[in-house]
């Protein structure tokens, strides 16, 4: 308020905002015939709905399998004839079919990469030199 000529004279505030930066709002307050002046004021900033986290993406990385090489038969016989190991892959645990055949029957580890994203079960059976093969090892999810 200024005092002019024995009578007072009321100034118009004019409020405008100016700028949003991060959670403060730079308010520029200016009064007609007065200097310009900027204050900066905190505005609570309303809490965010937490976001639903996208789906993580099925992998095709490379699986490495580890075992340890079987030393007998089913009948407890001693295994002097072991010939390759077969690992199987599928979709679904009642759905494996055989990947690969290993000939190498000293092998205890195989590194294997998925053949799409939606594999995801494997087991690996033992193979001797008649063309017998084993039951199929535990089956194991990848995707665990």
């Amino acid at each position: 308020m200024s005092i002019q000529q024995g009578r007072a004279h009321r100034k118009r505030a004019k409020l405008s905002f100016l700028s949003l930066t991060g959670v403060a709002i730079v308010m520029r307050v200016s009064i007609s015939g007065a200097a310009l002046l900027q204050v900066p004021v905190e505005v609570p900033q309303k809490p965010q709905p937490p976001q639903p986290q996208p789906p993580q993406p099925a992998t095709t990385q490379p699986i490495t399998f580890m075992w340890e090489p079987p030393t007998e038969n089913t009948n407890g016989s001693a295994l002097v004839d072991l010939q390759a190991y077969r690992v199987y892959s599928g979709t679904t645990r009642g759905n494996l079919k055989a990947r690969v055949t290993l000939r190498n029957p000293g092998l205890a580890t195989y590194m294997l990469k998925p053949a799409s994203t939606a594999e995801r079960y494997y087991a690996i059976s033992a193979i001797n030199s008649k063309g017998a093969e084993s039951e199929l090892s535990n089956i194991v999810d990848r995707s665990r």
